[in-house]
């Protein structure tokens, strides 16, 4: 009962924004819908989808055609209450249909496979763009069945890929991957990644020669991490052009940036803590290295993610009113503070409903039903 109660708390909480849709794949707590896709097709632009946690995944999804809200029961759960997908496909099918501006919220997110090609389009028609990712997990192969470990792949071509922002997320896979590496000529513009964990992902197969000064990183965690692959603990490997500020690398050692822009980072216990002696031809000042940036609870020989975890400072941190404009550098600074890494999404979660027992309520006429509900950060 108490899964069934959520998704109402839900709904009665976007209703008055748009049509709200609820889908469920477990039995014992029915939606609207079963099948992710099914409810997808059956939405229109604007609705909002809630996605039941589950046991259970539901599968890859295709977006190619309208905007769509997406809200999980967030990643701070048991894994039998994580609203878990696959492959998240976002397709264009001509200049003005498309898979461009929806949001996901609150998710736990194999990888997300972006590709405006489309029959006869150019590079001013041919664009992903508006896409929120907010508060989800992006796991790559450990969250799918998949030969990578990317978060994104992007698809080469005269594309264009605009107003992406992905922040307070927790990321176990590499952000970028490339699809194939001919056609190279296609934009990113203001793709941001902001307070997010990077768990031991690096950065790959992102050649040297692709623009991403359209790309930033800002107030982010990178750590060393566990993942077993070949780039495990790198930040960067092959990234021209891309900005980073107001960034922790704790044991994630960096390489590979070519003409990047460095400004206000702190690097601690990597390989080589001095950014510009491994990233060529960079530029930037008011860096921190080689200095501990004292969070309050986060291990020194590097740790998988998980919610025991605080990547707040301490008092006397060097991170502290370091930061760009004077913020504090690390995910706890910047424009998308939340309380806690990892938290659900910010939505009223219902507590209690109560309803009178024995009540029969005709046709037409009111029944009274008192509801306790509570706020999340």
């Amino acid at each position: 009962m108490k899964k069934l109660i959520t998704i109402l708390s839900l709904s009665l909480s976007l209703t008055s924004f748009a049509g709200v849709i609820t889908c469920s794949n477990n039995p014992n707590s029915p939606g609207q819908y079963t099948s992710l896709q099914d409810a997808i097709d059956n939405a229109n632009a604007g609705d909002t989808i809630l996605v039941h946690g589950s046991g259970t995944s539901y599968g890859n999804i295709t977006l190619n055609s309208k905007a769509l809200t997406f809200i999980g029961a967030g990643i701070n759960q048991p894994s039998s209450d994580i609203s878990q997908l696959g492959r998240v496909q976002i397709y264009r099918l001509s200049a003005s249909v498309s898979g461009s501006g929806c949001t996901f919220i609150g998710l736990n997110i194999c990888l997300f496979d972006m590709n405006p090609t489309f029959t006869g389009g150019n590079q001013s028609s041919q664009i992903i763009e508006n896409i929120t990712i907010e508060r989800c997990r992006i796991e790559g192969i450990s969250g799918c069945t998949s030969s990578y470990y990317e978060g994104f792949t992007l698809h080469y071509g005269s594309h264009q890929y605009n107003n992406i922002l992905v922040k307070n997320c927790i990321w176990s896979s590499s952000p970028f991957r490339m699809a194939n590496f001919s056609s190279m000529a296609f934009t990113m513009s203001n793709f941001r990644f902001e307070n997010n964990v990077f768990d031991g992902a690096g950065f790959w197969y992102m050649p040297g020669i692709v623009d991403l000064s359209g790309v930033s990183f800002s107030n982010n965690f990178f750590g060393s991490g566990t993942n077993n692959w070949n780039y495990q603990g790198n930040v960067a490997v092959n990234l021209n052009g891309p900005h980073f500020y107001d960034n922790i690398y704790f044991g994630a050692n960096p390489s590979g940036l070519v003409n990047a822009v460095l400004n206000n980072n702190l690097t601690y216990n990597c390989s080589d803590d001095d950014l510009f002696t491994v990233y060529s031809n960079s530029t930037g000042g008011a860096n921190l290295f080689g200095q501990d940036p004292l969070l309050v609870n986060y291990p020194v020989a590097g740790s998988t993610f998980n919610h025991s975890l605080d990547y707040n400072l301490s008092a006397g941190s060097p991170c502290l009113s370091s930061g760009l404009g004077g913020g504090d550098i690390g995910v706890y600074g910047g424009p998308n503070v939340i309380q806690v890494v990892g938290s659900n999404p910010a939505i009223p979660q219902m507590e209690e409903i109560v309803t009178p027992l024995g009540s029969n309520v005709s046709k037409g006429t009111n029944l009274n039903v008192t509801f306790k509900s509570y706020k999340q950060d």
